[in-house]
C-alpha cells in the first residue's frame, strides 16, 4: 500500500497524504478533469479506504459542471478544515489507488 501512496505522491506534484478521523486522504493539490467540465482543474481529496458505504471516495474542492449529471450526494463535507464536495460513485473492490483515482476521475468523462 505505501508503494501505491508513493506513485500517486509521485505523479501529482504538492500531493500529500493526511490522515482524519480514522481515514487516510491524499490531497491533490490541481488535478486536471475531463474534456468539457467546468472547472478543468480541481484540488481533489483521495479517501483510497471504504468510507459512507463505498469502497473509495474522491472529493473535490467544489462542484463539477459541463460533465454528465452526477449524484453530488455529499456537500460541504468538512475534512482538513476544509469543505469538500463528492458524487455517488462506486470503485471495484482490489483497484490499486492510482486505478480508484482514474475510476473517480473518469466518472465526468462524456
Amino acid at each position: 500500500m505505501e508503494n501505491q501512496v508513493q506513485e500517486i505522491l509521485t505523479l501529482f506534484p504538492g500531493a500529500k497524504l493526511y490522515s482524519e478521523g480514522g481515514f487516510n486522504f491524499i490531497f491533490i493539490p490541481e488535478i486536471e478533469l475531463p474534456t468539457g467540465c467546468i472547472p478543468d482543474k480541481v484540488e481533489a481529496l483521495l479517501c483510497y479506504q471504504k468510507r459512507d458505504g463505498y469502497e473509495s471516495r474522491l472529493f473535490f474542492s467544489r462542484m463539477i459542471a459541463g460533465g454528465p449529471r452526477r449524484n453530488w450526494n455529499a456537500h460541504n463535507v468538512r475534512i482538513l478544515g476544509k469543505n469538500w464536495f463528492a458524487i455517488s460513485w462506486r470503485t471495484n473492490p482490489g483497484l490499486t489507488i492510482l486505478q480508484m483515482l482514474f475510476t473517480h476521475i473518469n466518472a465526468f468523462q462524456k
